[in-house]
């Protein structure tokens, strides 16, 4: 027998809790829609239902459509019709076409690999772990009932849509026979939820439905505005198990249950359903179903009691909302690549004070599996998947904050050893609300075939929402700054010398994930904008050191004096002589422009006359500012000392102080530091002259080593004797060609060329 997971709830015990909630509520927070798809008025305080209910009739709710050929009714009800009307009813969004959330994805992912039927709680977990996708996000078709869609914006635009948690009853009522009239209390609890406003999802089987139409009676006025509509009034069987969308209810609809044209006992009140048959089955693809269906035997005298009777139907289930993009910030990125994903699986584990939490990643049901012989994307190709998996799945309240509690890996395993080859290209855990990406300490990629392999992640830092700016520069600087696209701040940085050779510093409460631009000014109007590029402080303590270039105005040559050379070197430029002048240093009557004029200034100087200009006056001709690797080479930069260094015993000439490591070490070693903060794996591109494929692009991925003393991360990686040159690069992003001589180096990107590749330093 498949194994079900369902929620078994008392109905009265869940009826208790919401009677309570609904009495507290003032009479105007009661909101739900009668037939004519107004709000009516608000209930009293005895919290007396209303005769009548419709939400399929509220802005909310989408149009009925048609599943086709699929059997994928469970994902209609509860994705279609349920997902929409109460998502867009949380974000107040009226419901289009586009809106409305896809069947299809829903469908492709619990089918278990075959075009069969789904079951209630695989849907509902994919939508609360993986998320919905509206019929705008992609192209889906009934054909293609496999795909994945293994594509990371189309995972991360799902995540944003979730559910919070389901809830499915397994029966209504106790007794044989528990409806006997629409004030029932076996009624009530679903009654209630539909006068709030909610929508319910049942299974049914409508094969042996057994329909009738609504009659007219003078006793019954409200069946003169539904005469002739379809009716179920018992269900006889168990064939055609089918899963529909309860919307509504009527008490004063009345179904001639024992066909004799009187009202008896009973026949009073019915739900209504929408179903995913199309418009032109039964009321324009609603139905209703009379109140007694739900009696194992009519409680109507000359009703259907016959043995094959059952509830017409039960797993009554509700659902609740996550609220839009919500409790979606940390998630797991990975790329895999298989032409089996059945035979795939991942498990993720968080580890807090000893206590471990594991989670398989989703899809993971087993029923049907074995025989998903399908890549992602649904072919039987071996194709890349990157997708996407909230970590809060693992770890409910997962936030930027708690983050660093944690230590995680992840599981990877092949359950069969038949070479199918599953590759596992990457795995990396975003926090996508601080922009931090934390690398696995083992190097990716890997390939598995019927075993499996851990990889486990670094400590992750405590979020710190605070940004810290230190600068060397002028003597009273100020810092203007701007988060994204707000507005400039100017503020005085404040005289902080923590850090040997830095003078000011100042620290930002940063309330987004937008990036931090910086640039310093003094109190005469001189600027340090990084050349017009502005500075990106992306770390929490961000370090920016400014060398101020002075020269005398009139030293053309730069040789530190005025005299007549000068004068002589810019009658040569101007003539076209020569190019080799210093231009800045030239302009002497200050008009922008060097000339015969400057020459002239320069004499005048010489010779002790007036109007010679700015000539002999020392001047700020520019402004360089110093990459923070230079700074971590400043001599007076004290070393970290940590009482574990400090030795409180004597030393004595023949006791060692250090004993050496005897392990060889690797001759060529390669350090990265992503100071420029570029996102995702960083891979090292490397060739020789004699054999320029030596790694395929972008390159081997380098391994996270560590942060440096400013916060930022450097990346390790060992590359073979033979090659000559390197490439450092995110797959977007790159630096220029490295001459690489051997042995270890340790380098960082610097400014960028004409093509936009980065400049390479050593440090």
């Amino acid at each position: 027998m498949r194994r079900r997971f369902i929620k078994l709830c008392s109905f009265m015990v869940t009826l208790v809790m919401i009677l309570s909630s609904y009495l507290s509520m003032t009479p105007s927070a009661a909101v739900f829609f009668d037939e004519s798809g107004e709000t009516p008025a608000a209930l009293s305080q005895d919290a007396q239902l209303p005769q009548s209910v419709d939400n399929s009739r509220s802005k909310y709710f989408p149009k009925i459509e048609n599943q086709g050929n699929q059997g994928a009714c469970v994902c209609w009800a509860q994705g279609y019709y349920q997902f929409t009307y109460m998502m867009n009813r949380a974000m107040d969004v009226e419901t289009t076409p586009e809106n409305t959330f896809s069947p299809y994805w829903l469908y492709n992912f619990a089918n278990g690999g075959r075009s069969s039927g789904t079951w209630e709680d695989d849907v509902y977990d994919i939508m609360k772990e993986i998320g919905c996708l509206r019929m705008s996000d992609a192209i889906f078709s009934e054909e293609d009932d496999q795909n994945w869609y293994p594509y990371e914006e189309i995972w991360k635009t799902a995540m944003k849509y979730r559910i919070s948690d389901y809830t499915i009853f397994k029966d209504v009522g106790d007794s044989t026979t528990p409806i006997t009239s629409p004030d029932d209390p076996d009624l009530q609890n679903i009654k209630t939820l539909l006068s709030q406003g909610e929508v319910l999802a049942v299974t049914t089987y409508a094969y042996d439905w057994k329909v009738v139409r609504i009659k007219q009676h003078q006793d019954a006025p409200e069946n003169d505005i539904y005469l002739n509509e379809y009716v179920v009034d018992c269900q006889n069987g168990n064939s055609g198990r089918h899963r529909i969308t309860l919307v509504g209810y009527n008490d004063n609809i009345w179904t001639d249950i024992n066909d004799n044209g009187d009202i008896d006992p009973g026949e009073m009140g019915a739900f209504k359903i929408a179903n995913s048959w199309g418009e032109d089955l039964h009321n324009k693809g609603f139905m209703w179903i009379a109140y007694d269906a739900l009696n194992k035997s009519s409680c109507v005298s000359g009703g259907i009691t016959d043995s094959k009777r059952l509830k017409v139907f039960n797993d009554v289930s509700r659902i609740e909302i996550l609220p839009y993009n919500s409790d979606t910030d940390i998630y797991l990125r990975y790329t895999l690549n298989t032409s089996d994903r059945g035979q795939c699986k991942m498990y993720a584990t968080a580890t807090k004070d000893g206590e471990e939490y594991t989670f398989e990643i989703g899809p993971k049901r087993d029923h049907g599996m074995q025989s998903s012989t399908f890549s992602y994307d649904g072919t039987t190709n071996t194709n890349d998947g990157t997708m996407v998996y909230a970590l809060s799945n693992v770890v409910p309240g997962l936030t930027s904050e708690n983050l660093h509690e944690y230590m995680w890996s992840i599981k990877f395993e092949d359950t069969k050893s038949d070479g199918k080859v599953f590759f596992v290209k990457s795995a990396e855990i975003v926090d996508e609300s601080t922009g931090r990406v934390c690398n696995a300490e083992y190097s990716f990629p890997f390939k598995l075939d019927g075993n499996s392999k851990t990889v486990n992640y670094p400590h992750i830092e405590e979020y710190n929402p605070k940004v810290t700016v230190r600068y060397r520069g002028f003597d009273s600087p100020y810092i203007n700054y701007r988060c994204g696209d707000e507005q400039w701040i100017r503020v005085p940085m404040v005289p902080d010398s923590t850090f040997s050779g830095f003078t000011h510093s100042f620290t930002v409460e940063t309330e987004t994930d937008a990036p931090m631009y910086v640039y310093f000014s003094d109190e005469s109007g001189m600027v340090d904008d990084n050349n017009g590029n502005y500075y990106i402080a992306s770390e929490r303590e961000n370090f920016y050191a400014t060398d101020f270039l002075y020269g005398i105005i009139g030293d053309s040559n730069s040789n530190g004096s005025v005299s007549v050379t000068d004068a002589t070197l810019i009658q040569k430029y101007v003539g076209a002589l020569t190019q080799e002048i210093n231009l800045k240093l030239s302009d002497c009557d200050a008009d922008s422009n060097v000339n015969v004029k400057d020459a002239t200034c320069i004499q005048k100087y010489i010779a002790f006359l007036s109007n010679y200009g700015d000539t002999g006056q020392e001047k700020l001709i520019e402004i360089i500012p110093v990459p923070s690797p230079d700074i971590l080479k400043d001599p007076t930069t004290p070393p970290d000392v940590t009482e574990s260094t400090i030795s409180t015993q004597p030393v004595t000439e023949t006791e060692p102080i250090t004993q050496e490591n005897t392990e060889p070490k690797p001759e060529n070693v390669v350090y990265f530091t992503n100071s420029r903060n570029w996102s995702g794996n960083l891979y090292c591109y490397y060739w020789s002259d004699s054999n320029t494929s030596m790694t395929p692009w972008p390159g081997v991925m380098m391994t996270y080593y560590d942060k440096n003393t400013y916060g930022e991360s450097v990346y390790r990686i060992e590359i073979p004797q033979s090659a000559e040159y390197v490439i450092f690069t995110n797959g977007s992003t790159q630096t220029v060609d490295v001459a690489y001589p051997g042995g270890e180096k340790k380098y960082y990107p610097a400014d960028t060329t004409s093509d936009g590749k980065y400049k390479v330093l050593e440090w």
